[in-house]
C-alpha cells in the first residue's frame, strides 16, 4: 500500500465523480478504483483504465495521459488465439497521480 495514501481524500474524490450524462459512478466502479489505489498492480490498472470519469467520456487512462502526455499510450498486448499476455504495461501510474488526474477531469481542467 502507498505509505502516503489518504483514504479519506480518495473516497471524497471517487464519490464525487460524475461520469456519462453527469451520473455518479456505481458502487462497483468506485470499489475497483479504490482497490487500485490501495494495491496498484498492472492487473488492477487494466481493470480501471477504461472507467469513464467525466461527462465528456474521458477514461481514467485518458485523464492520466492528459496530465502526463509521456504516460504510455499503449497497454497490455495479448496473443489473439491463446489470450496469452505478450507485453505488460510499460508502467502503471502512482495512486496519488490517478486521484489527481480524476479530480482534474472532474474540475473540467482537462478537455
Amino acid at each position: 500500500m502507498n505509505p502516503s495514501f489518504d483514504r479519506h481524500k480518495a473516497l471524497l474524490i471517487i464519490d464525487s465523480v460524475k461520469a456519462y450524462r453527469n451520473e455518479p459512478l456505481d458502487e462497483e466502479m468506485k470499489q475497483r478504483i479504490y482497490d487500485y489505489l490501495v494495491n496498484p498492480t498492472p492487473t488492477a490498472w487494466c481493470d480501471i483504465s477504461g472507467i469513464i470519469v467525466n461527462s465528456r467520456m474521458m477514461t481514467v487512462w485518458q485523464a492520466v495521459r492528459k496530465v502526463d502526455p509521456s504516460f504510455p499510450a499503449t497497454g497490455r498486448r495479448f496473443e489473439v488465439e491463446s489470450g496469452r499476455l505478450l507485453k505488460e504495461w510499460e508502467k502503471i501510474p502512482d495512486p496519488d497521480f490517478v486521484l489527481d488526474a480524476i479530480k482534474q477531469a472532474q474540475d473540467k481542467h482537462l478537455t
